[in-house]
């Protein structure tokens, strides 16, 4: 027979996020080609906004000359 439970703890499915939570909160990070991600910083900024947007955040990123560094900051969404 089935059980009754005390609470419900859903099961979260998914993949697991790729990068650490407080890359989103709120202050300037600073991530280095080949030390922090290993692809190009193009497609470490893409797959930054996509994780950002999941969240509900936005972000604003740039690219250093070097062209091995990005900076970026996520910041909550205006919503009004």
């Amino acid at each position: 027979m089935a059980q009754r439970l005390d609470e419900f703890v859903p099961v979260k499915r998914g993949r697991p996020h790729a990068y650490p939570e407080e890359w989103f909160d709120g202050t300037p990070w600073r991530a280095t080609r080949g030390v922090d991600f290993q692809v190009m910083p193009e497609t470490f900024v893409h797959n930054l906004q996509k994780a950002a947007r999941r969240q509900g955040l936005t972000l604003r990123a740039a690219r250093a000359r070097d062209g091995q560094t990005v900076d970026w900051i996520a910041e909550r969404l205006d919503v009004g």
